[in-house]
């Protein structure tokens, strides 16, 4: 059934900074054809989303795009709000600096 409640992966930043965000899933049939990343401040402040297909580009790197997270803890959410029948994998997060 439907879900929201999302995986976060937790990072702490020492200063602002851009990183190229990125996502690591296996593809399968039976995964979301449509799931939201979420990039989030510690102040709760929305800084970047992207909206991609579990069902294809599984077991590589994708990116997710380019996005600015202030100094302190910040935050990547995966939304697990999906349509019944299907799954939502939380494998791997990358941030590299832009």
């Amino acid at each position: 059934d439907s879900v929201s409640d999302p995986a976060s992966f937790w990072f702490l930043t020492e200063h602002s900074q851009c990183y190229t965000v990125e996502a690591w899933w296996t593809a399968a049939s039976d995964r979301s054809p449509s799931v939201a990343f979420i990039g989030w401040n510690e102040s709760d402040q929305e800084v970047g989303r992207a909206t991609i297909n579990m069902q294809s580009n599984g077991s590589r790197w994708n990116t997710l795009g380019q996005w600015t997270f202030p100094d302190g803890w910040n935050r990547v959410l995966l939304s697990r709000w999906t349509t019944a029948g299907y799954y939502v994998v939380a494998d791997a997060l990358r941030l590299t600096p832009c």
